[in-house]
């Protein structure tokens, strides 16, 4: 799903994973204004992992424009669990997320 259109927080998404599986999401970006996305997970313990980073510039974008975030999942046990996006300026605490959505996932066993 990389080369897929960032994520903007518009819905929420659900998502079907095979233990050992991953998936890499892309996610709009703001970080030039300031603006991160952090991950809050919800459901089964352990059943899978959230990591964050920039994707790399695009060469044909005009300086300055921000980067992607891209979200990795791994599965790693059968289960459910929900991760919980918002779009925010980390030193504005109280105020409403500029985007948020959630990402549903159910993971089955290996096949």
């Amino acid at each position: 799903m990389t080369g897929s259109p960032p994520l903007r927080g518009d819905h929420d998404l659900d998502l079907s994973l095979a233990v050992g599986e991953s998936r890499e999401l892309p996610l709009a970006s703001l970080g030039t204004a300031g603006f991160v996305w952090t991950a809050e997970l919800e459901g089964d313990d352990g059943v899978l992992r959230v990591t964050r980073r920039r994707a790399a510039p695009d060469q044909k974008s005009p300086p300055g424009r921000s980067t992607p975030e891209l979200l990795k999942i791994v599965a790693d046990a059968p289960g459910r669990a929900v991760i919980r996006l918002q779009q925010a300026r980390p030193w504005e605490s109280g105020k409403k997320p500029r985007a948020s959505f959630a990402i549903n996932v159910q993971i089955s066993p290996a096949t």
